[in-house]
């Protein structure tokens, strides 16, 4: 596989991920040797800084995950709690419906079994 088919897959893959992944599970997945996916990795974090992205390949917690660029904070912080413009469907609202109610009586029933009362 080429250099490029491989940071390709990499790309992919990281692009959908919700938690850090490790080199061995990637290696695994794209059945490359670990190091040449270490190399990838490496590489592809490299050219995003030297590109000055707005987000950047880190490894963290025993794993690779794509992050916003800490300079790009004040933008995101700013999309994420004025930007956002996201309407819930019906059904979306219907189904957090019934998960606050659910979530209000396994509470109340929790704290009936340890002998307390709710108080809202």
């Amino acid at each position: 596989m080429s250099e490029v088919e491989l940071q390709r897959c990499l790309e992919a893959i990281l692009m959908v991920v919700d938690e850090p992944v490790s080199e061995l599970v990637l290696a695994q997945i794209i059945e490359a040797p670990t190091e040449e996916i270490l190399l990838a990795l490496t590489s592809l974090a490299a050219k995003y800084e030297q590109e000055q992205r707005g987000f950047e390949l880190r490894q963290v917690s025993g794993g690779w995950r794509y992050y916003s660029h800490p300079e790009m904070a004040p933008l995101v912080e700013k999309f994420v709690l004025d930007g956002q413009q996201a309407r819930l469907t019906q059904a979306a609202l219907e189904t957090l419906s019934v998960i606050a109610y659910r979530n209000l009586f396994l509470e109340r029933e929790y704290l009936r079994l340890e002998g307390l009362t709710l108080r809202r």
